[in-house]
């Protein structure tokens, strides 16, 4: 259960990402220039600039440390590090790639004090046999890559899909959306059974260099 203190952070935040939204959002939605990234995802204007407002604002509302998907490896492990008594996780616009289509499937997810997450799987990111055998196993029936990552935890959290699973994703892709699950009742695991998402994201930070 939310204490009071914390419903009125929440509140605040809620507020915050309603107004930049507004803002950065979608003012430029159907209408962004985009570039790619080193690892070929989409960047546009309006992550940077969703990204700079919440960086600014949020720690008026918390002062922790905000850690973002926008940054550079070594800001985002310094904000890591800086973050033991909380931080911030940003995903500017998370589905980036629908947002620069004009397809009205990505979100602003914001996300503070973490607590454990789920680590999953993608189809296409794993070797043909596992996924075969994911495929074909009852009652599968279907398999649908949506693109928004917070949504699609959202969704399931909402009943309207009945499973999510995903692989390849950072801090920002699940910090809220996981959350989000948890409180709905949902349960998060690995397939490996785990329930520490942290220990993958402690994992690529090592892998990183930090």
């Amino acid at each position: 259960m939310l204490l009071p203190a914390h419903l009125i952070v929440l509140d605040q935040v809620q507020a915050l990402v309603r107004q930049v939204a507004q803002c950065e959002v979608t003012p430029r939605f159907l209408k962004v220039a985009h570039s790619h990234k080193q690892d070929g995802s989409l960047f546009t204007e309006a992550d940077a600039a969703t990204q700079a407002a919440l960086e600014a604002a949020l720690p008026h509302i918390k002062d922790v440390p905000v850690l973002g998907e926008e940054m550079t490896e070594r800001q985002q492990r310094d904000a890591w590090e800086a973050g033991r008594d909380g931080l911030w996780c940003v995903d500017p616009i998370d589905g980036t790639s629908n947002f620069v289509a004009g397809v009205p499937y990505f979100a602003v997810s914001v996300a503070t004090e973490l607590r454990r997450a789920l680590a999953g799987v993608e189809m296409k990111r794993i070797d043909r046999e596992l996924a075969g055998r994911l495929a074909a196993w009852p009652p599968y029936a279907s398999q649908r890559n949506f693109g928004a990552s917070t949504l699609d935890w959202c969704y399931t959290a909402a009943g309207r899909f009945d499973i999510y699973v995903h692989g390849g994703q950072k801090l920002w892709d699940y910090a809220a959306g996981a959350l989000i699950l948890e409180e709905a009742g949902g349960r998060l695991a690995s397939l490996s059974g785990s329930f520490e998402l942290f220990e993958l994201w402690r994992a690529w930070l090592k892998a990183a260099g930090a």
